[in-house]
């Protein structure tokens, strides 16, 4: 399967504008710089509910995409590193059940 998103941009959604505001910023920022050497977009879910930790889409796309850049802060209760465990557990299992990457 080839690449469909130069980055993946996952960060926490939730009823705070901070690390949307923040995700944004960074999309943005990011694809002026990519622009130069791609014409793959960056991909950033805009319809996650707040609290969701995996759907079939995200998955694709994270699939689809060359790497992944997670933003993360203090205030997320469960530390980073266990929501990355918690997503590539989710993604493998997810795997299993639909053959996409």
């Amino acid at each position: 399967m080839a690449f469909k998103y130069s980055c993946f941009i996952s960060y926490r959604h939730g009823k705070g504008r901070l690390l949307k505001r923040i995700a944004f910023e960074l999309e943005e920022a990011l694809s002026s710089e990519l622009e130069a050497v791609t014409e793959l977009p960056l991909y950033i879910d805009k319809t996650i509910e707040s609290g969701d930790l995996y759907n079939p889409i995200l998955a694709t796309a994270l699939c689809e995409s060359v790497c992944m850049v997670i933003i993360s802060c203090r205030s997320i209760s469960v530390a980073p590193i266990v929501i990355v465990r918690e997503s590539i557990r989710q993604w493998k299992l997810w795997k299993r059940n639909v053959s996409v990457c």
